[in-house]
């Protein structure tokens, strides 16, 4: 039996008088008063219960423009341009010139178009970016870029000075 039962029924059964409980109330209420001032105090120590309710809306856009308008710096622009590597259409389109090369000894008629491979060379101190048309013949017979020996273990080509 709790507290509270084992109370009722002393006072049922008249083991206590009105006195002791009329005591036991103001001691209790004493103690719920100064709980209640406990609670406020450690309430304004923390800056209240709850956060404030913030009038402006909350979002990125709503957090810039007040920072904005605190004076501070507003973030860079994204950008917008292209990123990355460039498709080979987009080199060719971009080249200066075009060159069709075709396989020694073979007549161009003979020959298909196999591929197109943009190709940066340096002419008179400034780079060029060319287009070489690289032709098929009989037996598949290639097209030799001029001025290229072969290419690194790296994959890069191996050039000759023209």
């Amino acid at each position: 039996m709790d507290a509270i039962e084992q109370l009722k029924e002393d006072l049922r059964q008249g083991r206590i008088d009105a006195n002791r409980l009329v005591e036991l109330m103001v001691t209790l209420q004493r103690e719920l008063q100064a709980a209640k001032q406990r609670i406020a105090e450690l309430e304004k120590q923390l800056g209240g219960t709850t956060t404030p309710k913030v009038n402006e809306p909350f979002s990125m856009r709503a957090e810039e423009k007040r920072q904005e308008a605190r004076g501070k710096k507003k973030p860079k622009p994204k950008r917008t341009g292209r990123r990355g590597r460039f498709t080979t259409a987009d080199k060719v389109a971009q080249a200066e010139r075009s060159v069709e090369v075709v396989p020694d000894g073979v007549d161009q008629s003979a020959c298909h178009l196999s591929h197109v491979r943009p190709v940066w060379r340096l002419e008179k101190g400034r780079a060029v970016l060319i287009a070489y048309h690289i032709y098929r013949g009989p037996n598949n017979q290639y097209g030799k870029i001029p001025g290229v020996l072969g290419r690194s273990e790296f994959g890069l080509e191996i050039v000759v000075a023209m």
